[in-house]
């Protein structure tokens, strides 16, 4: 458990979630996973990385739109 965390060298002095429970709950995850039958991604594979592409073209040009507002 992380009770009053501060902040170390490491974190360059933060004690934020970021720095303080992130470490942990992906420890936890990296665990946790294989028995979920969850497999490692990997980020760099040709299918996960057009997966992830946003095409910006593909949706309505929202500056165009008359309702739109800024």
């Amino acid at each position: 458990m992380i009770d009053e965390p501060k902040g170390i060298r490491e974190s360059f002095g933060y004690a934020t979630g970021g720095w303080t429970a992130a470490p942990v709950v992906g420890a936890v995850i990296q665990r946790m996973a294989p028995l979920f039958g969850i497999a490692p991604l990997d980020e760099s594979a040709p299918e996960v990385v057009r997966a992830l592409t946003v095409n910006a073209s593909a949706g309505p040009d929202v500056r165009t739109r008359p309702n739109a507002t800024n």
